[in-house]
């Protein structure tokens, strides 16, 4: 037995069914041949072979109806990635970018502060990158410079006395 083939259909009221339809006579003589030959005929044996198109049992499931979201859902995909692109590379602009030209444009200005000379003119900078140089002027800022010294010789004495020996050298 071989099935036909079925067409769908829509009622009046809007339902579908499908008709059955038979397969043409030249579909069946193909596939009487073609069994034959499967099947190893021979007359001689006294094999009978019959091929006849029939309605197969349709399931009782009915048939899935299209959900009317399908359409969109192409679209919202067609959307939704370019979106997720931009919005990865907008993540990666201000996560990772902006921190890395911050940083180098840090370093440029030190190197153009420093490429010369050191700041406060004592000499020029060790290898073109200026060495941290202390201050040397006593300005007021918030305390008074005899606090400031004695701050600064309380937490690093070595520093302290470097400090008075370069004064020492500027006023000779």
């Amino acid at each position: 037995m071989v099935d036909g083939s079925y067409e769908k259909s829509v009622d009046k009221d809007g339902k579908t069914s499908l008709k059955y339809q038979a397969r043409s006579p030249e579909e069946m003589k193909n596939l009487d041949k073609l069994v034959r030959n499967a099947i190893g005929y021979s007359e001689e044996r006294g094999d009978q072979v019959e091929v006849a198109s029939l309605p197969f049992a349709l399931s009782s499931v009915p048939e899935p109806e299209v959900d009317p979201m399908e359409k969109y859902r192409a679209m919202l995909e067609w959307l939704a990635m370019p979106l997720v692109y931009l919005l990865g590379a907008v993540l990666v602009l201000l996560f990772v970018i902006k921190p890395f030209l911050k940083i180098l444009a840090t370093k440029q200005l030190e190197t153009r502060a420093g490429g010369v000379s050191r700041p406060g003119g004592h000499g020029p900078a060790v290898g073109g990158v200026a060495m941290e140089e202390e201050d040397l002027s006593l300005a007021p800022r918030g305390i008074s410079d005899q606090e400031r010294i004695y701050r600064l010789a309380q937490s690093d004495p070595d520093r302290a006395a470097d400090l008075v020996r370069r004064w020492l050298r500027e006023e000779a």
